[in-house]
């Protein structure tokens, strides 16, 4: 068929048309081949005039066709495509909506029909980013799936493209339930398909993608991993000329700067570089994806620049960024990322160069990226924290004092936003402290307790337990330095809860898990039951190293948690249900003796001195310690007990005249910077008597004073100069303050048993250890007294599996033995028992008590 009777039946009016009864198949086929036609020479020209003639007639058709007519759908794609292109070129709504308006109309419950319905939904909100948009297609994509028997050849299509609406969901708002949901139906469609089928290597580039962003959400390295493995494996299925072959180039280039920004291995970035640099080449400028391509190549532009220091990295990576922002328009949904990137780029350039004009263009970007961006966006708060370091550079390039005030405010912002990811938002939050303790601002004290409550959700409870560890290793400094800045403002009681708040966040989790519920059962009993349960499902969950589908589990039962927490704090008298406790629940933990917190910040170094039947809490700076004095101390400690190379020793001894001296050293720096002024400030005298009559002091350092042996302070030299801790009063440690507290009598066990593990040496690996009987002996002498307190003992050649039998009958337990750390992995960390073996701090807490 020509274009000229194209153009003349295109050309006819509808009325002219308009007749009654049954309609011939064959003149419907002749509308239908019309815009087939109308729609090829769109596709030639661009020319918006086409689509106007393919709409006209594709009305005509669906106005004379019945809604029964086993065509009519079809005829509605066609429609809906043709107004969506119209939109594309017009930006006007209303052609979208009425693309959605008659596909709405029209879905019955049929597969196909609501599969369609989705793709309508999904394009509407990739352009207005309006979030009941993503919903309804996850909605209808859902009933899809379901309504669709496995062996149905489009299923896995379906199951991709539900995958696809859920990571656009959890781009959006950044939950991690959305991205979990994704993967799991990604890997479906994946297993129901074939690697011969043409569409195979879609299903693996998108699964790869939602892998990627589950990295970028938990730092776990497995999902960057999984990511590249699929997207490998989907290009080598894929033929160079396949038209998507270039974006999932791209993707895999992605993935390899994301391995790269973890390990640090330059071979990842060089392969990022070339995938993108390939995907590039393929893709024409007028090409869709194109903008994005040139963004992640500018990215990896980036990082190579940081890497290696070669400034042509960072050209290319402004010049390639540049391109990309210049392709698309400001109301394309991707348009903040880029400009945000670019901005990095800017500013990265500016750091190697100080050229005060590329840190005035970082901050035009990241100004406009910010306007750009929804309020409710995941992306929000990152866009704010880069403003607000180009701001800080501006700032100390210019010492400009307004631009130490705007970037304060971008981060503040950042970190009160309500979005996700929570580690943006935490380090945004370490800024805001850092830009407001600078200013003296009004909202240090603010700035503080935000930051400080984003801390556990970096440790989230739908993490295993080891990885919980490793998410607060960047945070390690965060409670003492907002406790010194507390202390400093003369907010005693509140630096000694921020303390609080910020020790031990992986340990309270698991004990909040175990935490009985009554006051909740009395009032509440569904919902004390529902978290009861909960608990118990999530802290078996957390000791795990799973399948991606435990996992996803895992992430919801946190999830589930979270809104179960937030539901029981808005009932009235449980406003504050498992909150950190506040000062006057913490001063009874003294009930036994002074307790001191040894405050060690970078600001400066104090002690928090509670006392028992005081109200306030009583501060004494240590003038004469510095953290670096302490952790000058704890590296020579740490020096001298590695050269003694104790694992092998038989006695504890140091060799040489020098080593020995130097321990004495440490202990007196000890004593008289810190235990001398804290004994005086109690008015404590030295005591001549038998220890019985000492009394108890219990110490609760931080940093590294944490690792120091404060009990042991004194001055050691001749009999008449020797001072020492242990003749004024019985040391002991606590991790934190709600250790000491005594529980409510409610919740005392009847039936008391303390666990003692005597171990004085293992094998012959470790030195004896003295007295480890001696003061078994001594427990069990003394809780003869009390009739509810049994003593369950395992001697010297007890093993780990008796050990934990015993423990899970004990609500006490009190071991002798060696202990063996590890930094690397602290829950790993334990003591030894007989025959070489290791008790786990894992195998511990896994324990259930009475």
């Amino acid at each position: 068929m020509s274009l000229n009777t194209v153009s003349l039946i295109a050309n006819i009016d509808a009325d002219l048309v308009q007749i009654q009864g049954n309609i011939s198949e064959f003149f419907m086929q002749i509308l239908a081949h019309l815009s087939q036609e109308l729609l090829k020479c769109y596709h030639k020209s661009h020319l918006v005039s086409e689509l106007n003639k393919m709409i006209m007639i594709l009305g005509m058709a669906l106005q004379l066709v019945p809604d029964d007519h086993k065509h009519k759908w079809a005829y509605w794609g066609m429609l809906a495509d043709a107004l969506h292109r119209q939109f594309q070129h017009t930006r006007d709504l209303t052609y979208l909506d009425q693309a959605i308006a008659g596909a709405v109309q029209l879905t019955s419950n049929d597969p196909e029909m609501l599969n369609d319905l989705e793709n309508f939904f999904s394009r509407r909100f990739r352009h207005l980013q309006n979030l009941a948009d993503v919903n309804l297609a996850i909605a209808v994509q859902q009933k899809a799936v379901q309504l669709t028997p496995d062996n149905h050849a489009n299923k896995p299509d379906w199951l991709s493209n539900l995958g696809n609406s859920f990571l656009s969901c959890f781009k959006h708002l950044g939950n991690l339930a959305d991205v979990d949901q994704a993967i799991a139906a990604q890997q479906e469609a994946v297993q129901l398909t074939l690697d011969d089928h043409v569409n195979k290597p879609d299903w693996l580039s998108n699964l790869g993608n939602s892998f990627l962003s589950h990295f970028e959400h938990l730092d776990n390295l497995a999902d960057v991993e999984q990511a590249i493995a699929v997207q490998q494996k989907a290009i080598h299925l894929t033929r160079d000329n396949h038209a998507p072959k270039p974006e999932w180039l791209s993707n895999l280039g992605q993935s390899f700067w994301r391995r790269f920004e973890r390990l640090g291995n330059l071979a990842d970035v060089e392969q990022a570089i070339a995938m993108q640099q390939k995907a590039m080449h393929l893709t024409p400028d007028d090409h869709a994806h194109k903008s994005g391509q040139l963004n992640n190549l500018g990215i990896s532009f980036l990082s190579r620049f940081k890497h290696l220091g070669n400034l042509a990295d960072v050209e290319q990576a402004i010049a390639v960024q540049q391109k990309a922002v210049h392709l698309i328009r400001d109301d394309h949904p991707h348009k903040p990322d880029w400009l945000n990137n670019l901005g990095n780029s800017f500013l990265s350039r500016f750091e190697h160069l100080g050229n005060l004009a590329d840190v005035e263009q970082a901050i035009a970007m990241q100004q406009k990226a910010v306007q750009l961006t929804p309020d409710d966006h995941a992306h929000k708060p990152d866009e704010l924290n880069n403003l607000g370091n180009s701001l800080l550079k501006h700032f100390k390039h210019l010492d400009d004092h307004s631009a130490l005030e705007k970037a304060m405010l971008q981060y503040s912002l950042a970190a009160k936003s309500s979005t996700r990811p929570f580690s943006t938002r935490f380090h945004a939050g370490q800024n805001w402290i850092k830009c407001a303790h600078a200013l003296q601002d009004s909202s240090l004290l603010q700035a503080c307790n935000v930051t400080l409550t984003l801390l556990p959700n970096l440790a989230w409870l739908g993490l295993p337990f080891s990885d919980r560890y490793g998410a607060l290793i960047r945070a390690a400094s965060l409670a003492r330095d907002v406790a010194a800045i507390a202390i400093q403002c003369g907010h005693y009681g509140t630096a000694v809860e921020w303390l609080e708040q910020g020790r031990s966040i992986v340990w309270e989790q698991q004990l909040q898990l175990r935490t009985p519920f009554d006051d909740l059962q009395a009032k509440h009993p569904t919902l004390a039951n529902k978290i009861s349960q909960i608990s118990k499902q999530l802290e078996q969950a957390s000791y795990k190293r799973t399948l991606e589908k435990e996992a996803q589990q895992h992430h919801a039962l946190a999830h589930e948690w979270e809104l179960l927490l937030a539901e029981i704090r808005s009932m009235p008298g449980f406003e504050q249900f498992l909150m950190p406790k506040k000062l006057a629940q913490l001063l009874k933990c003294a009930h036994s003796g002074p307790v001191i917190i040894l405050n060690c910040s970078q600001l400066h170094c104090d002690a928090l001195m509670i006392v028992f039947g005081s109200k306030d809490v009583i501060h004494l700076p240590l003038d004469g310690l510095t953290y670096q004095i302490a952790q000058n101390l704890e590296l020579s400690l740490n020096s001298l007990l590695r050269n003694k190379d104790r694992i092998i020793s038989t006695k504890m001894e140091f060799s040489g005249d020098e080593a020995y001296s130097s321990f004495e050293s440490i202990l007196s720096e000890l004593w008289s910077k810190i235990v001398k002024p804290v004994l005086d400030r109690l008015d404590y005298q030295k005591q001549t008597s038998t220890c019985s009559n000492l009394s108890r002091i219990f110490w609760c350092p931080t940093g590294p004073l944490a690792f120091l042996p404060i009990h042991a302070a004194g001055i050691y030299g001749t009999a008449e100069s020797n001072i020492k801790l242990s003749e004024f009063a019985i040391s002991s440690y606590t991790p934190t303050l709600s250790a000491l507290i005594l529980p409510s009598e409610d919740n005392i066990p009847q039936n008391n048993h303390l666990l003692a593990v005597a171990q004085p040496s293992s094998d012959g690996q470790f030195f004896q250890l003295p007295g480890t009987q001696k003061k078994i002996s001594k427990i069990k002498e003394r809780l003869k007294r009390l009739s509810s307190m049994q003593v369950l003992l395992v001697e010297s050649d007890g093993r780990k599996d008796d050990v934990l039998d015993k423990l899970q009958k004990c609500s006490w337990a009190h071991f002798a033995c060696h202990g063996i750390q590890d930094l690397q992995n602290p829950v790993n960390s334990g003591l030894q028992l007989a025959n070489n073996q290791h008790l786990k701090l894992s195998d511990i807490v896994r324990v259930t008590h009475p």
